[in-house]
């Protein structure tokens, strides 16, 4: 490939390290208090950790001997849904967090042909959003929480990083014929797309091109994604549903950040910031800021693993 792709928290490295080529994207906060961070790690293997907010009580998430590369919690915080690579195949478990019960949705057998990317969850807990990497590009499904009425939603050429809002929407990303990356939100059946903003084409000399991950906001209100915008360097952006505010949220010269996601209480934005480096893309750190950018504040620091913002728990009484 001419550039080596990299999904905002998705891993472009973890899948040439490890699959065929695997790339987890952004996924949503719903509303309540603020609970762990979920994120995915490039080391010796793919696996889903996560720490609280204050960056202690660091843990692995995934559990079981196969790698893991994505994962969402669904709305009341009491369970995520973790994408697994068991061999070559690509499945959905549901993960019980208080008892540690894991029950497989979506085996490797039924899933479809290809591999599994991003994970997104209804607010009602009822559905989950993926999209898979196919032989003629990346596809959108739907599938019930039991494993039933799996179903293509995708209507462009290349759909993919799903996330779905409290407001029923879902917001993903489709890649042009032109190479430009587009923004658009649409119902969990496909229809009604509207186009949220398009970037233009990469650069052909960048050596790294940022896939546009986006996440919505608790209340719906912004997305957030990591993008290229005219320069080679990554940087994350607010914008409203409508595509109006578009916001430049961070202006790091020479660094890399991207994968956003809003806490559930809406006054952080979790994202990965990436290491200085003489030798290609550096390592990724988590870091939170305010939605506006500022008061940055480092969660890890992690020479040789990359790190990836998945999901943001919410804490519902």
């Amino acid at each position: 490939m001419r550039n080596r792709r990299v999904l905002g928290g998705s891993l472009a490295a973890l899948v040439c390290a490890s699959i065929v080529a695997t790339a987890p994207s952004a996924s949503a906060s719903f509303p309540g208090e603020n609970g762990d961070i979920a994120y995915a790690t490039l080391g010796r293997s793919l696996a889903v950790r996560a720490i609280d907010p204050a960056g202690t009580d660091d843990h692995q998430l995934s559990i079981g001997a196969a790698d893991a590369g994505d994962a969402e919690y669904v709305a009341d915080g009491t369970a995520a849904i973790i994408v697994e690579y068991p061999g070559r195949r690509s499945r959905l478990v549901r993960l019980d967090l208080a008892s540690s019960t894991r029950t497989v949705i979506l085996s490797g057998t039924e899933a479809p042909s290809g591999t599994i990317f991003s994970v997104g969850v209804s607010p009602d807990d009822t559905q989950v959003v993926f999209c898979m990497l196919q032989r003629r590009g990346w596809r959108l499904f739907t599938v019930g929480m039991d494993g039933s009425a799996l179903t293509r939603i995708s209507s462009g050429t290349d759909d993919c990083h799903a996330d779905w809002g409290s407001n029923g929407r879902i917001v993903a990303t489709e890649e042009l014929d032109s190479g430009a990356p587009q923004l658009f939100t649409m119902l969990p059946d496909g229809s009604d797309r509207q186009v949220v903003t398009t970037f233009p084409v990469p650069g052909p000399r960048w050596p790294f091109v940022f896939f546009m991950v986006p996440s919505w906001a608790p209340d719906a209100s912004h997305i957030v994604f990591g993008a290229q915008r005219n320069i080679r360097y990554s940087e994350i952006w607010s914008i409203e549903p409508d595509g109006s505010n578009l916001t430049n949220l961070t202006q790091t010269a020479k660094r890399h950040e991207y994968g956003p996601l809003f806490s559930p209480d809406g006054s952080l934005v979790a994202f990965t910031r990436e290491r200085p480096s003489r030798h290609g893309l550096g390592a990724g750190d988590l870091w939170t800021m305010d939605p506006a950018g500022g008061g940055a504040l480092r969660l890890t620091d992690t020479l040789r693993r990359d790190e990836y913002s998945r999901s943001w728990q919410a804490l519902v009484p």
